[in-house]
């Protein structure tokens, strides 16, 4: 819940490699969604770990999944 706008990056590692960061800008709500993705390569191997964290850098969650072919 916010009561302004905040701002989530997600940092998506390939076996603890940042591939990518992304920012988000959540508005105003009760209760919100959002999205986002990172195209892996075709040789990726091993785990996929997404991390989220809020505008102050503190990790709000993380989750990982196994790459598979």
């Amino acid at each position: 819940r916010t009561d302004g706008p905040r701002r989530v990056s997600l940092s998506f590692r390939v076996n603890e490699e940042e591939r990518a960061l992304v920012d988000l800008t959540i508005e105003k709500s009760w209760s919100w969604r959002t999205w986002a993705y990172v195209t892996l390569r075709k040789d990726d191997k091993g785990e996929l770990t997404v991390h989220a964290f809020d505008e102050h850098g503190a990790e709000l969650g993380t989750e990982s999944l196994p790459i598979r072919p």
